[in-house]
């Protein structure tokens, strides 16, 4: 992974791999289910340990707090992506080794900040080099004492300030790595700094001051987790990355809308009449994992008109769908005056879902009668 430090000359190598040509809007290139998991799966869990219990406390705490909390976020990270959790088993899984060597374990480049050789293990192995250190004796990692102009005896030389050019965030180069683990052997290249993580490049405070020290995924990050894993929480947010790939529609998601009760029925005008259906992502290889995923917590409109009628009454009735399987929304209609009525059911998008346009309608008819009812 190359660092932009704007200062010096030279590449910050994490991981030596040929990234694709991607577009904005577009999930980050060579996702994959590195740890195969179908759709209803649970979580999977990777266990890790420090390599030494002798590391900085800050470096344990900062990584702790990266892998265990941070990187998961649920709200960045609205997928099932294995996780990570050290727990009580300090020996167990992948280990997090902190080196002061100077050139890579992974690639034997002299300019790395951090590697992790192979994706997809759970004996995975994840390096974070020491820095500053003899052989990078001007850059320095900003969580050692949150300051990237600090200088510590025993320092190597030269002991003047660091530039801010040549600081980095441990925190941003970790959840790299893991997302190299767990997701993807590639770079995104042409992402830009808000949305992905996934770069080659490691951004310092001066060249990208809002991302530099992401601690968790950013959309097109998210969306390939999403597309490889599913979603964790249902009612949750869909990644905003998906305009381009699949790029169906204004906003690259389609849902779908159906209806599974009768299309006609006759109902006394004292009782009520359910209407049920489905609401989910559209049922679309492209989307793998997220395919007929339910759109759980997204309201469906039901809009109502005389049979025979011009213009609809918009709103009269709505429902909201849950995570079930099958159908996942339902609506008791009533009325309080008999008649012949169609009625008309959609998910309307709205400016939050980022990432899911509107359905299609779904139609149905009631005749409202008094006859043979009881008054």
């Amino acid at each position: 992974m190359t660092a932009r430090a704007r200062a010096v000359v030279g590449a910050i190598l994490l991981l030596a791999l040929t990234a694709g040509s991607a577009l904005a809007g577009e999930p980050d290139p060579g996702h994959a289910d590195l740890f195969p998991h179908d759709p209803g799966d649970g979580r999977l869990n990777l266990d890790w340990h420090f390599a030494s219990a002798t590391y900085p406390t800050w470096f344990r705490t900062n990584v702790t707090s990266e892998l265990n909390t941070w990187w998961q976020d649920p709200v960045a990270n609205n997928s099932n992506v294995p996780r990570f959790d050290n727990g009580d088993d300090n020996a167990g899984g992948g280990s997090l080794i902190y080196t002061s060597a100077g050139t890579s374990p992974c690639t034997g480049s002299t300019i790395w900040l951090a590697c992790n050789p192979a994706g997809g293990t759970r004996t995975f192995q994840l390096y974070v080099r020491s820095i500053p250190s003899v052989s990078a004796p001007t850059w320095l990692w900003f969580q050692r004492d949150s300051t990237c102009t600090d200088v510590w005896d025993g320092d190597p030389q030269p002991d003047d300030h660091f530039s801010t050019s040549v600081c980095f965030s441990v925190l941003r180069a970790v959840a790299h790595e893991a997302t190299h683990v767990t997701l993807t052997r590639n770079h995104y290249d042409a992402g830009a700094d808000d949305e992905t993580i996934m770069q080659s490049s490691t951004p310092t405070p001066n060249g990208s001051p809002k991302n530099w020290n992401r601690k968790s995924f950013l959309p097109c990050d998210a969306a390939a987790a999403q597309l490889e894993y599913g979603l964790a929480d249902p009612a949750g947010k869909v990644a905003d990355c998906f305009d381009v790939k699949p790029g169906d529609g204004a906003k690259g998601l389609n849902s779908t809308l159906t209806l599974s009760t009768a299309a006609s029925i006759s109902r006394c005008s004292t009782q009520s009449a359910t209407a049920a259906g489905r609401l989910a992502l559209a049922n679309a290889a492209a989307y793998e994992d997220l395919r007929d995923s339910p759109l759980a917590g997204r309201v469906v409109r039901i809009d109502r008109r005389p049979i025979g009628g011009s213009s609809w009454t918009t709103g009269v009735f709505s429902a909201t769908a849950t995570a079930g399987a099958g159908s996942n929304w339902s609506r008791a209609i009533t009325t309080t005056t008999a008649g012949s009525f169609q009625y008309r059911a959609t998910f309307v998008t709205t400016a939050a879902e980022t990432a899911v346009n509107t359905s299609n309608a779904v139609t149905w008819s009631i005749q409202w009668t008094t006859l043979g009812c009881a008054s």
